[in-house]
Parts: C-alpha cells; structure tokens; sequence
C-alpha cells in the first residue's frame, strides 16, 4: 500500500512539476529563447501544480475517519 503512494506520487510530481518546465525549456529552445530561464520559469509556476495536487489528495486521518462513518452506517443498515 505505501508502495503504491509513493508511486502514485511521483507520478503526480513527474506529471505536474516536472513536465510543464520541461516543456517551457522545448518551446523556449525551439522559439531560440534561453531554455534554461524558461524551464527554470515553468518549473516555477509548476510549484501551484504540486500545492494544488497536495491539497486535493486526502490526509491519512481523513481517509481514516471516512472508513469509520462508511462501517459504521453498514452496521446500522444490517441492523435494520
């Protein structure tokens, strides 16, 4: 399981962090801009990418919480 998390978050920073400053350095490079400012340019603004990516993904605690609440009203429904 903590496998697949870390997996799944270096994903997410690949996707989202990575990806737009590599592509900001292609198009700068392409364009005969400085593809070391704009890279350096898109790996900054990616930043809003991974704190966006960060809070969208549950805490631990949450999904915790969320597992109690769904046991608990499967025990109130066979109860009835």
């Amino acid at each position: 399981m903590e496998a697949a998390g870390a997996l799944s978050i270096l994903i997410i920073v690949a996707v989202v962090w990575l990806l737009p400053a590599f592509i900001a350095g292609r198009v700068a490079d392409r364009k005969g801009r400085s593809a070391l400012g704009w890279g350096l340019c898109g790996l900054g603004f990616s930043w809003l990418g991974v704190i966006f990516a960060a809070l969208a993904s549950p805490s631990i605690e949450h999904q915790l919480r969320q597992e109690q609440l769904f046991r608990r009203r499967m025990r109130d429904f066979e109860d009835d």
